[in-house]
């Protein structure tokens, strides 16, 4: 194996030298992008539980109330119990600039409510 030239014996450690922070950079940027995409995963899963408890007739008194936790609104359309999660990712790299995270869940309404105007079948 042929040594070196005396000229070139640096030149790997300056390579890395400028590599190794960009690398650094790229990974920290994917790991929050992983993290935030976690983030919204999990805000979707509880919308669908809520939405799920709500439309078997579950108390809404679980769901956040617009405070630190986040927010949620309700809307009832035909035969439908709907639940929109809002909530703030601020962790890790996000504390910067916080992300804004959203996610909605629909369930069919199965719950036994009263008839508009007190009607009952039977």
């Amino acid at each position: 194996m042929p040594s070196p030239s005396p000229g070139e014996s640096g030149a790997i450690t300056a390579e890395w030298v400028i590599t190794l922070p960009a690398l650094v950079m790229v990974a920290a940027l994917l790991t929050s992008g992983l993290g935030a995409g976690v983030a919204t995963q999990r805000l979707q899963a509880q919308a669908s539980d809520h939405a799920r408890v709500l439309s078997l007739g579950g108390d809404p008194t679980g769901l956040p109330d617009g405070s630190s936790l986040g927010s949620a609104q309700l809307s009832y359309p035909p035969d439908l119990v709907c639940v929109r999660l809002s909530d703030e990712l601020a962790t890790g790299l996000w504390a910067l600039a916080p992300l804004r995270l959203h996610a909605s869940a629909c369930a069919l309404d199965t719950a036994v409510r009263p008839a508009p105007g007190g009607l009952t079948d039977g």
